[in-house]
């Protein structure tokens, strides 16, 4: 009866700790979500994963990022700030860190300063159907505008970078994830 007793209070601390840590990522998520739509930047870079700078320093990156939200001569990007409507994935214990997807919607708009043709604006369109992997693209003529709407995904870290606390990172395609990320983590993120 008291080795029983001793299991389920093992597990019940050990749910109670999951459940905070949950409760962590979540709260951290939004407010890293709340940060892009803000366009808080450099507070971004306080949640984006750490090990990402050993890549590339942290003013790069951030000067990078403003650069390509902030816009150019042809187009500047605005992130609409919507509900994120967030689905976490299942947190998963690999190597030796904790890991979990996190899906959310994400809007935002490519305002083009010369007018766009009509023949470019389907190509383009065509292009950002694909690269984007949604089908919710739209072009305003009367603002010159394109409109992208997508679920998008992000990781969810907890490692040795991280300075005890969740950070995040774009999952994509880019062969930046096997430089962040060893081939089981990879392999069980499908990355």
């Amino acid at each position: 009866m008291k080795k029983h007793l001793i299991t389920l209070i093992l597990l019940l601390v050990a749910f109670s700790v999951f459940s905070q840590d949950r409760e962590s990522m979540e709260k951290r998520a939004g407010e890293m979500y709340n940060s892009i739509a803000d366009g808080n930047f450099d507070q971004l870079m306080d949640y984006t994963y750490s090990k990402l700078f050993e890549i590339a320093p942290r003013d790069i990156i951030l000067k990078s990022f403003k650069q390509m939200l902030e816009g150019n001569e042809e187009f500047k990007i605005k992130i609409i700030n919507i509900p994120p409507n967030f689905t976490f994935g299942e947190i998963k214990k690999i190597d030796d860190g904790w890991y979990s997807l996190i899906k959310h919607d994400l809007k935002m708009e490519m305002i083009f300063t010369e007018k766009i043709e009509s023949d470019e604006k389907e190509l383009m369109i065509d292009i950002f159907k694909e690269t984007m992997e949604t089908e919710s693209v739209s072009f305003n003529d009367e603002t010159n505008t394109m409109t992208i709407t997508k679920k998008s995904t992000m990781i969810a870290i907890f490692d040795s970078y991280t300075n005890k606390q969740w950070s995040f990172i774009n999952k994509s395609k880019s062969p930046l994830m096997e430089k962040l990320f060893s081939k089981e983590v990879r392999k069980e993120l499908n990355l």
